[in-house]
């Protein structure tokens, strides 16, 4: 199957390609571009969390706040739990913003007596949740019955 593309001019002859389905991204100086696509599995195993479960978990022990219906956190963590965390780490840019955006609106910095919360914090965190959801996907895969076990 294919990557389905959308493509956004970065600069004059430069363009970044980025699938909807699996989140790859390619910058190239070209306007159309084929490739494989990687999508990922609709769900996780039953019971297993995923990068943006994991994530969340983190920010309800740091700041101890949860998504509000006025927030996009519910549409993020689903969003990274598809992507898996393959695809977290190399949008590790767009998730720290998404959570510098939310701790400016929230007032993070503030309750953490911090005037500014550091990226290198925020990347920390992030990276690992994404570790924590990647060894729980490779143990609940490790115990999982292969195909040709009764």
């Amino acid at each position: 199957m294919d990557c389905v593309f959308e493509v956004v001019e970065i600069q004059p002859g430069m363009f970044r390609h980025t699938c909807s389905r699996c989140g790859a991204t390619y910058t190239v100086p070209a306007s159309s571009l084929r490739a494989n696509c990687r999508e990922l599995p609709a769900a996780l195993p039953d019971g297993v969390k995923g990068c943006g479960d994991y994530l969340h978990d983190a920010l309800i022990k740091w700041v101890g706040e949860s998504p509000t219906a006025e927030c996009k956190c519910k549409d993020r963590i689903a969003q990274m739990n598809q992507w898996g965390a393959e695809i977290c780490r190399k949008q590790l840019p767009t998730i720290v913003g998404w959570l510098k955006e939310e701790a400016q609106k929230r007032g993070w910095g503030l309750l953490l007596k911090v005037p500014v919360i550091p990226d290198l914090v925020i990347q920390k965190l992030v990276s690992g949740a994404i570790d924590q959801a990647e060894k729980a996907l490779v143990a609940a895969l490790a115990k999982a019955p292969k195909p040709n076990e009764s």
